[in-house]
């Protein structure tokens, strides 16, 4: 029984540091996840909704939980009801900053009227500039 336990906790180990933040609305929705460990930050209220011009718009909230300023890096994919990306050229990791113990918006405007779905990554930077 102790080693049935053990095999489960080690399997869910890789699962811990990924946390996500699910949005549904109607036809559309979107995820929000930490790729790999991204200290101190925690995510929140997901939404996903379409805008004036009947664009698909996912926004998640981040919170700095530490009292040192985090830098984060986030990128957004979209994609179609057949879970096509639909790409867009433009887009690239977008890098942020975050004060002590504030919350910063992340938002992604879909690059099509055909994007029903939306993925956004944070990570930490990749690189020391800052």
């Amino acid at each position: 029984m102790n080693r049935i336990l053990t095999l489960l906790l080690l399997a869910a180990l890789p699962l811990a540091a990924c946390s996500t933040v699910d949005a549904e609305n109607g036809p559309l929705s979107g995820t929000a996840r930490q790729l790999g460990s991204v200290d101190n930050i925690e995510m929140t209220d997901g939404v996903i909704r379409f805008d004036d011009s009947d664009l698909a718009v996912y926004q998640v909230t981040l919170i700095n939980q530490d009292n040192d300023q985090a830098w984060v890096e986030y990128h957004a994919w979209w994609f179609d009801e057949g879970g096509i990306e639909i790409r867009n050229p433009s887009a690239a990791w977008i890098r942020m900053n975050i004060q002590p113990g504030s919350h910063r918006a992340v938002r992604s405007v879909a690059p099509s009227m055909k994007a029903v779905r939306c993925e956004i990554q944070i990570r930490e930077p990749q690189d020391s500039v800052r």
